[in-house]
C-alpha cells in the first residue's frame, strides 16, 4: 500500500526509494499532472524529513493556485527546514 496526500482536489501518489539526486541535488520530484512525488530514501532522517516537507509544501502551493510562491525555491526550502527540525526532534 503506497502514501499519498490529499490536497484540495488533487490527491498525490508518493513513492519513496533510494536515487543518486540529479545534477542540481535534488532529493524529490513533484510531477504535477500526473500527481506524483518521488522522494529520495537516503537514511539520513534529517534530509529525508526535509525532502519530504519541501516536496508536500510544494503540492499544496501547487493545489491552491500559488504558483509564484511554488517557483520560490528559497522560501520553500526554508519552511521545510523548519518543519523538519520539528518533526524530527523528540
Amino acid at each position: 500500500m503506497g502514501v499519498a496526500w490529499r490536497i484540495g482536489p488533487y490527491t498525490f501518489k508518493v513513492t519513496k526509494r533510494s536515487f543518486k539526486p540529479d545534477k542540481h541535488n535534488h532529493y524529490g520530484l513533484t510531477r504535477y499532472p500526473e500527481c506524483t512525488v518521488r522522494l529520495n530514501t537516503t537514511g539520513n532522517e534529517a534530509l529525508d524529513a526535509q525532502t519530504a516537507f519541501h516536496e508536500l509544501l510544494h503540492c499544496i502551493f501547487y493545489a491552491h493556485g500559488y504558483h509564484e510562491l511554488n517557483d520560490d525555491e528559497i522560501l520553500i526550502d526554508t519552511l521545510a527546514l523548519h518543519l523538519a527540525e520539528n518533526a524530527t526532534v523528540s
